[in-house]
């Protein structure tokens, strides 16, 4: 019975370690300039995920539930993952033209795309929510943690992503980077290594946008993207998602699409949008 009772104990330790390190690999956290964690949803196998094309700014707090995302109902999957059944986001604490400034920024960041940003959540279905406000101690990741999002390379629909306004002491620019990573996990982006675009943790190197560049993913160092692939462009990933927005001129220019290869094959973007 003996080494019976040896076996189990030690299958159940490792069951523990495994859950531990799973834990942390799904929440794992870092300082200012690349701060986001994120969460694995789950999916219904056989049904391709639709596009959101309306992002949602709420700053005047909200309480949410654990569950399978759904923006209209306050769900959010990350609260499964970090272990919290209900979670209230206070509101935002900066003044109101702190606010308007974060919301210009972030418009700017999409403005290429087909998605409307707004400050009042619409009626339907078909949005993302992003909760602006509060520190990430209430889900239980670090003080530097910045923002949280669901992610596994796909689009998530009805997501709920966070932006821990606190943690950046209402800092318009810090947030808008955070809204800008954290909005396109949802649309299923990953993190790149290169400084001026917002899916980088690489410290800034001037104002980021998503950028029309082939580069490596990854945090720190270079690694494949979750989707398999060695590259992400970020700024094309969007537009196949989200398609250009209907205001942008039609007329095109042609830029060069220079990776780690440094390869030159041509690709198209609206003539007004800055590279």
């Amino acid at each position: 019975m003996r080494p019976f009772r040896l076996l189990v104990v030690a299958a159940l330790l490792a069951a523990v370690i495994v859950a531990t390190l799973a834990l942390i690999g799904t929440f794992g956290s870092e300082p200012f300039g690349g701060p986001d964690s994120h969460w694995s949803p789950p999916r219904v196998l056989g049904l391709r995920p639709r596009a959101m094309h309306t992002i949602y700014l709420e700053r005047r707090g909200l309480t949410l539930t654990a569950g399978t995302d759904d923006s209209t109902q306050n769900r959010s999957s990350v609260l499964g993952g970090a272990r919290r059944a209900t979670v209230t986001i206070p509101p935002f604490a900066g003044k109101d033209a702190a606010w308007r400034t974060f919301v210009d920024c972030f418009r700017a960041k999409y403005a290429p795309f087909d998605v409307d940003i707004v400050e009042e959540r619409p009626h339907e279905h078909g949005y993302i929510l992003v909760a602006v406000g509060g520190p990430p101690t209430l889900l239980g990741l670090p003080a530097t943690t910045t923002g949280v999002a669901p992610f596994d390379g796909d689009v998530v629909e009805d997501a709920v992503v966070f932006v821990f306004s606190h943690a950046v002491h209402e800092d318009t620019s810090m947030m808008c980077d955070t809204a800008a990573m954290e909005t396109a996990h949802a649309y299923g982006l990953d993190h790149e290594c290169l400084c001026k675009d917002p899916m980088t943790y690489l410290p800034p190197c001037g104002p980021r946008s998503f950028q029309n560049v082939d580069a490596r993913c990854g945090e720190k160092t270079a690694r494949n993207c979750e989707n398999g692939h060695a590259t992400q462009n970020s700024f094309q990933r969007l537009m196949a998602v989200l398609g250009p927005h209907p205001n942008v001129d039609g007329a095109h220019a042609a830029t060069d699409r220079r990776g780690p290869g440094n390869s030159n094959t041509p690709v198209s973007i609206p003539a007004n949008q800055s590279r």
